[in-house]
């Protein structure tokens, strides 16, 4: 396994999902700002609702940028069969008395 063309990869596929996000934010904010969505009576609550949309896309557009941020910084290193695992290492797992097919 290539970790390094593995962790573009997944830079690749953050910065996309974020620029989608981005323009998924656009439009739930239009919603909320838009004339049809002020309140016609006590109980409509479609403006106030897409508010709260926008708000939780922005929270994820901030979380997935300081990822990408943390993948662009990441060191990736080659590992040995005995070295200590650390930030980079791919691991395996397996599990005793299990057949393996």
């Amino acid at each position: 396994m290539d970790k390094k063309k593995l962790v573009e990869a997944i830079r690749t596929q953050l910065e996309n999902d974020i620029t989608a996000l981005k323009e998924s934010v656009k439009a739930t904010i239009d919603a909320a700002t838009n004339e049809e969505s002020k309140a016609e009576n006590e109980y409509d609550t479609r403006g106030l609702e897409a508010s709260y949309l926008a708000r939780g896309q922005a929270k994820r557009i901030a979380d997935m940028e300081e990822a990408l941020l943390h993948l662009k910084h990441l060191n990736v290193k080659s590992f040995g069969p005995n070295d200590p695992i650390s930030s980079s290492a791919v691991i395996e797992v397996g599990q005793q008395g299990t057949a393996s097919k």
